[in-house]
């Protein structure tokens, strides 16, 4: 899975989907559940245990999707473990 980051730190774990480009809500809605079920079947959690972020302000991610857990324990072995020096908020906005 591409763009997977795990900070243990924060035991959260952030998935960056790119850009969407919607017709309307319900093609909005639809992308957003179909990528929460990705990433909740990834660990065995619930699809309501998964947030979304719309980053507007990043130098590497303006404007993409973000889809996140939060109470992760243990890294997926897809995902990058990134170093205790980061934060969610202060990588992403970087």
């Amino acid at each position: 899975m591409k763009d997977l980051y795990y900070f243990e730190k924060e035991k959260t774990l952030i998935w960056i989907t790119g850009y969407g480009s919607f017709n309307n809500l319900k093609d909005r809605f639809e992308h957003y559940s179909e990528k929460a079920d990705i990433l909740s079947k990834l660990i065995n959690r619930d699809t309501n245990d998964v947030c979304h972020l719309f980053i507007e302000n990043s130098s590497r991610f303006e404007r993409m999707n973000c889809f996140y857990l939060q109470g992760v324990t243990e890294k997926p072995e897809e995902a990058m473990e990134m170093c205790e020096d980061w934060t969610v908020s202060s990588w992403i906005r970087r």
